[in-house]
């Protein structure tokens, strides 16, 4: 009885302290935050794990724990929109299964910024400019992706219509 007492208090707190949208731990990307996502996350546990550490602190502990459970059982709403990524990206990033990212010319993670990528997210690059992504030194991409969740990158001109040797597949 103590240990259910617990669970429903972190779960009530964790409604309470929820920051982000329930699409950052829709870690399978499935569409809604359930039981696999629990796995996924315990499996992290007192990691450093930057996709499972929610607020920032650098370890997997309580504190992550209970923003996860803030977004226990949501929906992830399905995002039809394009983000257009241009440039680069000096702040750090989630790219959640949610949107497809279309990156336009040259993007770089720069120094000292982090770009998460989430299971299941597809990434394009722009077939009408010399879309690239790059990781400048200092800077860190995270791209786990599961075989039921891979992470896509590909071109946005369909299958035999790609211009480029090395464009995106």
């Amino acid at each position: 009885m103590p240990l259910l007492a617990a669970v429903l208090f972190f779960v009530i707190m964790g409604y309470a302290f929820a920051q982000d949208g329930p699409e950052r731990v829709d870690f399978n990307a499935d569409g809604t935050v359930g039981f696999g996502d629990f796995v996924l996350f315990a499996g992290r546990f007192e990691s450093n794990h930057p996709t499972y550490d929610l607020n920032g602190d650098g370890v997997v502990e309580l504190g992550d724990f209970i923003e996860f459970t803030g977004h226990f059982d949501a929906e992830v709403p399905p995002v039809s929109d394009l983000e257009i990524l241009e440039g680069p990206i000096d702040q750090d990033r989630v790219f959640t299964a949610n949107r497809t990212y279309l990156l336009r010319g040259a993007v770089f993670v720069e120094d000292g910024t982090t770009l998460i990528v989430m299971p299941g997210t597809t990434i394009q690059g722009e077939s009408a400019s010399t879309a690239r992504l790059a990781i400048s030194q200092g800077g860190l991409l995270i791209a786990d992706g599961l075989a039921t969740a891979p992470i896509v990158m590909t071109s946005d001109a369909p299958e035999g219509q790609r211009a480029r040797a090395h464009q995106f597949r």
